[in-house]
């Protein structure tokens, strides 16, 4: 499936929010593609514009911690945003595995890191749980801004 002219996946129109691996047609390079389609859109317009404008801000910050925002924009059918390829597990399924506390303390001094530059340029996160951290080789990543509005 074609997203936006841009981006080849496939959308779960199942549910409400669809996080998927897509590639992006113009750069040849795998991106996290998170989309909300219309008919399942259970936001009213001002969340929406929220949202957008969260992302929007994202755009421009560049902070090892935080999901680097690619693209972001609607179509006929879908609201979308278009991240760095994201790593598969989360700090929620890492958990599970009972790693050391003072991993955990890394973990989340990294995460506050991301956070407070984020808050530095006036964003907040606006839904922060362990499902929106996700572990790569250097750390993790927090993702999933403007989510929880």
């Amino acid at each position: 499936m074609l997203i936006a002219e841009r981006y080849e996946g496939e959308i779960d129109y199942s549910k409400r929010c669809s996080g998927i691996t897509a590639r992006d047609l113009r750069t040849r390079r795998p991106v996290w593609l998170r989309a909300v389609p219309r008919g399942k859109n259970v936001f009213s317009p001002e969340s929406v514009f929220r949202f957008k404008r969260i992302v929007e801000a994202l755009h421009g910050l560049e902070h090892p911690n935080v999901e680097r925002v690619l693209d972001v924009g609607e179509n006929e059918d879908l609201l979308y945003v278009a991240t760095e390829e994201m790593p598969e597990q989360t700090l929620a399924e890492r958990s599970r595995e009972a790693p050391a506390f003072d991993q955990i303390a890394g973990w989340m001094g990294t995460a506050a890191a991301g956070l407070a530059a984020a808050h530095a340029r006036s964003i907040l996160h606006g839904g922060l749980n362990a499902e929106r951290l996700r572990l790569n080789g250097a750390g993790l990543k927090v993702t999933g801004f403007g989510e929880g509005l």
